[in-house]
């Protein structure tokens, strides 16, 4: 069991990619065959989740739509998990700047310390 996580710019969604990048994203996948995708995507078992987590990503990112940490984000907030998200305005994929790369470790300690505290 994961008692918490932090995840850094991941594709939560690989149909919606797919869908919205063009028909198949480019990967030859028709509408006939998006279940696979869905199927193994993150999204596809969000309501196995009941463990705190944090999403960290730029909002220019252009291998993983912004639109999908947020998509997951609502999701986990009807079912009551906690969730946090820290968006960097105008960072891509791999971060550019070093105060980005830098705020997001220094995130992730302080989350991983507010949850993975001994009781």
């Amino acid at each position: 069991m994961i008692k918490a996580g932090v995840d850094f710019h991941s594709v939560y969604d690989w149909a919606w990619s797919g869908r919205d990048f063009s028909l198949g994203g480019g990967w030859c996948i028709n509408e006939e065959w998006m279940d696979v995708p869905y199927r193994s995507s993150t999204i596809s078992e969000q309501q196995y989740r009941t463990s705190p987590v944090l999403f960290i990503t730029g909002d220019d990112d252009r291998n993983k739509m912004f639109g999908q940490s947020i998509d997951l984000k609502n999701k986990l907030n009807k079912l009551g998990v906690h969730n946090e998200v820290l968006v960097f305005p105008d960072e891509v994929h791999r971060y550019l700047s070093y105060d980005s790369w830098l705020r997001a470790y220094e995130s992730t300690v302080d989350f991983f310390e507010r949850f993975l505290k001994e009781e």
